[in-house]
């Protein structure tokens, strides 16, 4: 009985030990560029938007709608075919993003991924500053975001000016050759 104990108290041990937590780790915007996002979005609690996304990636187009939402615990994205099945869930906090993927949930498809773009976009100049290493950010007041390194653009980003979250928005990262094209709408003030 007392091996059985020991053996039944090293298997919940090791099982504790192997479970993965993703953690945050750098994400690469561009050779030799990163992004180090924080532990917590840093965005309003209460926030609740919807999105269209156009994703264009090497010629390739993929539409999705995606609600995006804030407590005080973390940040949620939920990710559908529009008006359709759901693909992803991911949630950000406690320096932790957890992806739960659907089985139509694209390979490529990286939680954390789409978490840098979304501060990219949405994230302020300030926070931007603090998390992005080896390049610059710039910030115009026509809503013109660009991310530069040796002189070059990067990464090209147009935000709406009066309510970030509410009208048009773009990425375009000009090194990995994709670009997100995005309507969002806030649904609550």
């Amino acid at each position: 009985m007392r091996c059985w104990l020991s053996l039944c108290a090293c298997l919940f041990l090791v099982a504790c030990v192997s479970v993965p937590r993703v953690r945050i780790d750098d994400q690469m915007l561009a050779p030799g560029i990163t992004l180090s996002l924080p532990a917590e979005a840093p965005f309003a609690t209460g926030l609740d938007v919807t999105q269209m996304v156009q994703a264009g990636f090497q010629g390739r187009q993929q539409l999705i709608q995606s609600y995006l939402q804030k407590d005080e615990k973390r940040f949620i994205l939920v990710m559908t075919v529009p008006s359709g099945p759901r693909i992803m869930r991911v949630d950000w906090s406690d320096g932790q993003i957890v992806a739960k993927r659907e089985p139509i949930a694209p390979a490529g498809l990286h939680p954390e991924r789409m978490m840098a773009d979304i501060f990219l976009i949405y994230a302020s100049h300030n926070e931007i500053v603090r998390a992005l290493h080896g390049a610059t950010v710039l910030d115009a007041p026509d809503g013109m975001r660009r991310i530069r390194a040796s002189g070059k653009d990067v990464i090209l980003i147009k935000r709406p000016v009066a309510d970030v979250w509410s009208g048009s928005a773009t990425l375009s990262n000009l090194i990995y050759d994709y670009r997100l094209t995005i309507q969002g709408r806030r649904m609550s003030p």
